[in-house]
């Protein structure tokens, strides 16, 4: 939702260019968030007894958002070192968007 809205909001300000860059930027972030969630999900599916443990499912935790974190630089420098027309501003704010929203989403109950 933040990725479309950003999207729009670039395109009626800055033109292809900024609709460019806000797709990227929310592409890097909802694959990254669909990686970890891979992740989450991959331990339950093995039903291991460490998987069921609150430390097995701290570090699984912990694994998941490493790799969300470690595919986010790798994905912005892959971005930054060959789409040599990007705006940058729009960009980075499309990722920071999308990464508060995403943590914001983590702490906040259902119902």
């Amino acid at each position: 939702m933040a990725t479309a809205t950003l999207t729009i909001v670039a395109m009626l300000a800055g033109g292809n260019r900024s609709v460019i860059a806000a797709l990227l930027g929310g592409a890097i972030t909802i694959s990254s968030s669909m990686a970890a969630g891979v992740l989450l999900e991959y331990p339950r599916k093995l039903r291991s007894k460490a998987a069921g443990s609150p430390a097995g499912a701290l570090m699984g935790a912990l694994k998941a958002e490493a790799v969300r974190v470690g595919l986010i630089v790798v994905l912005l420098w892959l971005v930054f070192t060959t789409y040599k027309d990007l705006n940058a501003l729009v960009f980075i704010g499309t990722v920071s968007v999308n990464i508060v929203i995403s943590a914001l989403g983590i702490t906040v109950r259902n119902g």
